[in-house]
Formats: structure tokens, sequence, C-alpha cells
């Protein structure tokens, strides 16, 4: 995802409005395929960017649950701030033992 973020920073920084940074617009890379088509990524069922936020749900299950574990990455742009900082949540993140540290 860090492609995604990066493109995001630089679509936001050259257009200061985020909302214009979508997949495939921008800079910003168009969304990758679902597994199995070539190109997929290992690990991630769907990766989403829409308005600057990168939604990724994981191959990952949610203990005794069963539902795949998705992550959020919202941005946090302020025009003329010089940096974009992101809020990371989702099931992704709170999943105990299964989940990445947000």
């Amino acid at each position: 995802a860090l492609a995604w973020k990066t493109a995001v920073a630089l679509c936001f920084a050259e257009e200061a409005d985020i909302t214009v940074c979508d997949a495939g617009v921008f800079g910003v890379p168009n969304n990758p395929p679902a597994p199995p088509a070539a190109g997929a990524i290992n690990y991630i069922n769907l990766l989403t960017t829409i308005d600057g936020e990168i939604t990724i749900t994981t191959a990952g299950l949610a203990a005794g649950a069963g539902t795949e574990m998705v992550v959020v990455m919202t941005p946090n742009a302020v025009v003329g701030a010089g940096a974009v900082s992101w809020l990371l949540t989702g099931t992704g993140c709170t999943t105990q033992n299964r989940s990445i540290k947000c």
C-alpha cells in the first residue's frame, strides 16, 4: 500500500484537493486485480482508492468470525501543511493476535 499512500500524498500536493485523488488518475495507481488474476498482490483480496482513502481487504480472516480483515487508510490532508498524515482503522487493526499494529 506504500505506493498508493505516496501517490495520494503527491496528488494532494499537486492538486490541493484530496477528493480528486482516486485510483487511476493524477498519478495514483489503478486498483490491482483481485486474486488469482495476474498482477494481484499477495495476501490482498481487494485494494481501492477513492477520494484519497485507501481500503485494503486482506486474505487474512478474523479469528472465529471467518470474515476478511479490512484496513482503511484515511488521509488527513490540510492545504499548506506540507505533509499528509494517515489514520488507520478497521478490523485489520483490531482483531487480537491477527491484525497489524495501527
